[in-house]
Parts: structure tokens; C-alpha cells; sequence
């Protein structure tokens, strides 16, 4: 890996990277194949990546995501150097620190100090470097007098401790995660992520897995999709995080259901009669809807979101919501196929894609069930916005409820709605919600 050969503002730049591995269905076709010096073929291949190639500019942070078996943890390990590709190759500019398998690049007879300084001493610092940065590594480590433990009595969450606190305290001008803080408890995940946005602000190059798009959207400039070794898109993190999960609807449509007991029937909860002064519900279609949800639509078209409107309690149209305004959402539906019982619901999302605020027919033990080809339902949601001023969507969805857990959508629009909260006129907002909480100060 040279970096005299890259572009002055790329931290990564991955070329033609292919991976291609010899698998045998059993040991002895290996052995029958070398004695035969190569005359008798055993093996098929596999091919892991292939021409994988992309680059990620100085300071940004780009995020890899796919199915089981993409390619993304050997794409990972051949960037940072633990794996040799068949073709391609990668150039890295800087100091590169890999958080990859748990517990990879440790000696288990080493405690966790010699560990410390013998991965420091491999990342080319120096012993008094070390000593520099020891104590900070080992309190954020959290370990105690297990510091001087060897390795393998450690736990695995002492392990991704150990690990994670030397990966980012070696001022490293790549670090490459893979997915491993989902060993360690909630505190230290928390922990992990305050410092990974910590050296994206001072301007670090982060590669970072997972299958969490949500933390994909929150933490990634931009996205690479892999599926079955090639890229099949990259671009904006949210974008990628939508087409991610286009492609997981996809695979789970093609898979049969499972053979598992179906769901047991939810009992029917009573029809609360709308509150007084509350608009009436009437269906509208629109046409401009249909238009622009046709770039964003999944699902199988058992169904269709025919629009989606924001109102205020007067029934008028609005697309800024005061900060805890009390607001009526309204998904318009048609069905196109008989169903024996559905779940209607949706999502609201910040400017970052993350989701917000959710909830749907099936979660709130709402019936809906005996629909027809043809009919036409309305789902009203009364809600409150006690959220942080900014940009929102709404995504709603139309699932069959036999097939709930599977996500089989008859219609899921990403997006469909935009609207924005206006800061709040009585207080700051310090968090992404806001609850009303009595506080009082004693003197005991």
C-alpha cells in the first residue's frame, strides 16, 4: 500500500480489487489435487469481491453495507492489510487502525498491557509514544487490575474493549470498523460512537460496517452497497440506505414465508368515536402524489398510498407544525387485492434519516381486517411534535399481517411527505424530544 501514487485529497483509494478463493468439498480433493501438480482440478471457485473500486476523499466518512456474505469483511481486511487480493490492490495515506474480527492482532498469553505496546510497536510508535498514550487507553478500556491479566481470560466484551480503546488512541489517519462494538454493553457502545464522531470531527477518514442503516445514516458523508461481491451502488448514505433496503424487501419477497406458527389473532379493541370538532375523514387521491412517490414505491402492489396529508386540528393543509403542535396525519389507501387482514402504519425521519417517531395498526391492536380488491381505507393518526425544530418525513406502509415479521410490503412509500418543525417559543431545545418532566430543587 503506497500513498505517493494518490489523488492529494484521497485518504482510500480502492482499484479492481477482486478476491477469489479455491473451496474443496473435502480435505482429501485438496491433497489429490497437489499430488496430481495441478493435471486433475478438485476445486471450484469462489469468488469473495469482484473489480471492487471506489475512493473516500481525506476526512470523510463512508459507510459499507450489504447482506450476509456481500463481501464486506473481506473488502475490509484487504484494505487494512490483513488480507492479500487476487487482483486490484489499495492505496492508504497515513497511519491506518483496523477494529476488524474480535480480539484480531492479540497474543492471548500477553496481558492486556503488553498487548497495548506490542500493538502500538506494530502501528510504528514509538515505547515512549506509548507511555504517552497508556493511561488514556486503559481508563477508556475500562479493564481495571484485568489490564494485567493475559488476553484469553478476558471476556468478549473485555476483548472489544481492549481493542477499540487501542484502535482510536493511536491517532490513526484511517480507522476501519467492522461492526464490532455490537459485542460490548450499551455504555460502552454509547462510549464508542462518541468517539468515533469525535475523530470525524478532527477531520479522521473513518470506513466503517454495519448492517444498522440507521447508524449508516447517522455517522457516514456517503455509502458503498455490496451484494454478492460487486457494488451495485454507491453515493449520498441515506440514498444507499434506501436502496439497502430495496434489496433486502427483494430478497425476503423471493424467500418462501417460514414454517413457523402463524401469529396468534390479536384481540379487537374498541372504536373510539373522534373527538369532537375533529375533521371528518374523507379519501382524496392525488395525482401529483402518485407522480413523485413513483420514484420512491416497494412492494408487491397488493396495494397503494395514494396520498398523504398533514392537517391541523381546523382540517387545514399545513407543512410547518409548531413545536408540539397537535396534528392529524392522514394515508390514503387502495386496495388492489382481497385481504384477509393488514397493518397500516408509518415512519417519521429527521433531515438524517434516522427514524423518529412510528408506530402502526398491528403494534396498536387496530384491527383491520375482511378488505376486498378495491376498497378504500384511510389511516388517521392524532399526534403531538414535541421534537427538535428541523426537516422531517413521512414513510408510510401497507403490509399483509401474515407476513409482519417478514416485511412483505404491499406498498411502502420512502419519503412520501416533507414538513417542518419551527423552534419552540418557550424554551431551547437540547434534545431530539422533548417530555414533560416536573423538576424541583430541595434543600434536604
Amino acid at each position: 500500500m503506497m500513498s505517493s501514487e494518490l489523488q492529494p485529497d484521497t485518504a482510500i483509494s480502492v482499484q479492481g480489487v477482486s478476491k477469489c478463493y479455491r473451496l474443496y468439498d473435502a480435505p482429501a480433493h485438496r491433497l489429490a489435487e497437489a499430488l496430481s501438480l495441478g493435471r486433475r482440478r478438485q476445486h471450484r471457485l469462489f469468488w469473495a469481491l469482484r473489480d471492487v473500486s471506489f475512493d473516500v476523499p481525506i476526512g470523510t466518512t463512508m459507510g459499507i453495507i450489504g447482506r450476509n456474505g456481500s463481501g464486506k469483511s473481506t473488502l475490509l481486511q484487504i484494505i487494512a492489510g490483513t488480507l492479500v487480493p487476487t487482483a486490484g490492490r489499495v492505496l492508504i495515506r497515513g497511519r491506518v487502525s483496523a477494529l476488524l474480527e474480535l480480539g484480531a492482532g492479540f497474543n492471548a498469553e500477553f496481558t492486556g498491557r503488553e498487548n497495548v505496546f506490542l500493538n502500538a510497536a506494530l502501528m510504528g510508535l514509538s515505547p515512549q509514544e506509548v507511555e504517552e498514550r497508556y493511561d488514556a487507553i486503559a481508563g477508556f478500556a475500562e479493564l481495571g487490575d484485568f489490564i494485567d491479566q493475559p488476553v484469553k481470560t478476558y471476556s468478549s466484551g473485555m476483548l472489544v474493549r481492549l481493542a477499540f480503546a487501542v484502535a482510536v488512541h493511536l491517532d490513526p489517519d484511517v480507522l476501519i470498523v467492522d461492526e464490532a462494538l455490537a459485542v460490548g454493553d450499551i455504555l460502552f457502545q454509547h462510549k464508542c460512537m462518541q468517539r468515533i464522531q469525535a475523530l470525524i470531527r478532527y477531520g479522521r477518514t473513518v470506513l466503517f460496517v454495519s448492517h444498522d442503516v440507521n447508524t449508516i445514516k447517522m455517522l457516514c458523508d456517503s455509502a458503498v452497497l455490496l451484494d454478492g461481491g460487486q457494488i451495485l451502488d454507491m453515493g449520498a448514505a441515506e440514498r444507499i440506505a434506501r436502496a439497502y433496503h430495496r434489496l433486502m424487501f427483494q430478497h425476503d419477497a423471493a424467500t418462501p414465508p417460514p414454517t413457523e406458527a402463524p401469529l396468534a389473532p390479536r384481540p379487537p379493541t374498541s372504536r373510539v368515536a373522534p373527538p369532537e370538532g375533529e375533521p371528518a375523514c374523507v379519501f382524496r387521491a392525488a395525482p401529483e402524489f402518485l407522480e413523485r412517490a413513483g420514484h420512491s414505491r416497494m412492494g408487491n402492489g397488493g396495494a397503494s398510498v395514494v396520498n398523504v396529508e398533514l392537517r391541523n386540528l381546523a382540517g387545514e393543509l399545513i407543512y410547518y407544525v409548531e413545536f408540539n403542535e397537535e396534528v392529524l396525519l392522514d394515508v390514503h389507501i387502495e386496495f388492489h387485492v382481497a385481504v384477509s387482514s393488514a397493518v397500516i402504519g408509518y415512519l417519521i425521519r429527521n433531515q438524517n434519516g434516522l427514524d423518529v417517531l412510528g408506530t402502526n395498526t398491528f403494534t396498536e391492536g387496530i384491527p383491520v381486517e375482511d378488505i376486498s380488491a378495491g376498497e378504500r381505507l384511510m389511516l388517521r393518526a392524532r399526534l403531538r411534535m414535541p421534537i427538535h425544530p428541523g426537516g422531517y418525513t413521512i414513510s408510510p406502509a401497507v403490509v399483509d399481517e401474515r407476513n409482519v415479521e417478514r416485511s412483505d410490503y404491499l406498498d411502502w412509500v420512502d419519503n412520501a411527505l416533507a414538513f417542518e418543525v419551527t423552534k419552540p417559543r418557550d424554551r431551547i431545545m437540547y434534545a431530539m424530544f422533548h417530555v414533560d418532566q416536573h423538576l424541583r430543587i430541595e434543600r434536604p
